[in-house]
């Protein structure tokens, strides 16, 4: 494993390991490297959001689009619907407009009600402020990222090569966050390891990143599709 990719070393085979699942940007790997890994820690698991950043309270979370449907966490109910309504208006918490997928939202929705205790910590992070406050890159360096980004087809090769040009960790460009297809949740830890272990064997989704008690996710549990 560790020829093929020295940063597998770090997976956590304790979990569920599913890798490299529905994933468009795979470009033939194995994994696709990065986030697309389950259950792991180590420099390509650094979503090191804390809990300062994007707490819950009205930011990082559905602007619109929430469905009238009777939703569930233990019987999937609504699940279908949110995927069949497509993507979520979401802002982060600079306000920035984006989205989120549907079975994104319907976690938001179910996940609360079945643990009350856990509160939505982040979704959608625009790509300024991942790579500012998620990841420390200077104002300026951000902005000249993203301008050097947008001049490229975006794939997950290119972000990964201008992670390692500027010296930054893969996730501040290839977080799932972006993308609105990754959640946090905070609270007790009893809560979250019980989220962990739902993500980990649910019969609802495929849910292809669980992410708690790794090095980044010691007062969330990240949860990615």
């Amino acid at each position: 494993l560790n020829t093929i990719d020295p940063s597998l070393t770090y997976l956590n085979f304790a979990s569920n390991l599913q890798v490299g699942q529905d994933n468009p940007e795979n470009n033939g790997t194995a994994t696709g490297g990065g986030e697309w890994k389950v259950g792991g820690s180590g420099p390509d698991y650094d979503e090191s959001e804390s809990s300062h950043l994007d707490p819950s309270g009205g930011t990082g979370g559905i602007t619109s689009g929430d469905l009238e449907t009777n939703s569930d966490l233990d019987t999937c109910s609504g699940l279908s619907e949110y995927r069949s309504a497509g993507n979520f208006s979401a802002t982060d918490k600079d306000g920035v407009a984006g989205f989120v997928v549907g079975e994104i939202a319907w976690l938001m929705k179910v996940v609360p009600q079945k643990w009350p205790g856990l509160q939505i910590m982040s979704s959608y992070r625009s790509l300024k402020r991942n790579l500012t406050s998620a990841y420390g890159v200077a104002d300026a360096t951000a902005d000249q990222i993203i301008k050097e980004l947008g001049a490229t087809d975006g794939s997950y090769t290119t972000r990964v090569a201008l992670t390692e040009k500027y010296g930054i960790k893969r996730a501040a460009l290839t977080s799932r966050h972006v993308r609105g297809l990754a959640v946090d949740f905070s609270g007790s830890k009893a809560d979250s390891d019980a989220l962990a272990a739902w993500a980990r064997s649910n019969k609802c989704l495929s849910i292809s990143e669980v992410l708690w008690q790794v090095p980044g996710h010691y007062d969330h549990v990240h949860l990615g599709v």
